[in-house]
């Protein structure tokens, strides 16, 4: 899959506007807080899955999908939507569906950044 399809880079360097002067560069400061977080909340979206928490499943799904947009990984934001949707509303058998989705986009997401742009 092409990266384009996965992220909007126009989105994502558009966080270059928040750059403070002689500090990190931002958008390197967002794609490792994905990288290191997405594994993580995924893996708590599968275990509030596997219990019935819905208030933890709702949480990781929001949390996700609040990243994946700032990012630009729209296809991302929708899914994890769904996820916190189908939690909220406790139907867990969609929500997992969702979440199995989910990792498939955030493995893309995690993909793509490790490319980069060029590789549109």
């Amino acid at each position: 899959m092409l990266t384009a399809d996965v992220l909007d880079w126009t989105r994502l360097n558009a966080l270059r506007d928040l750059q403070v002067e002689d500090e990190r560069d931002v958008v390197a400061q967002v794609i490792e807080m994905f990288q290191e977080d997405a594994p993580g909340r995924l893996a708590r979206a599968r275990a509030a899955l596997a219990c019935g928490d819905r208030a933890a499943l709702a949480l990781e799904g929001h949390s996700i999908r609040g990243t994946a947009g700032l990012i630009g990984a729209l296809a991302l934001r929708e899914v994890a939507g769904e996820v916190e949707r189908e939690a909220n509303a406790q139907d867990f058998s969609a929500a997992g569906v969702h979440v199995d989705a989910m990792a498939r986009a955030i493995d893309d997401v995690l993909a793509a950044l490790a490319n980069g742009p060029a590789s549109r």
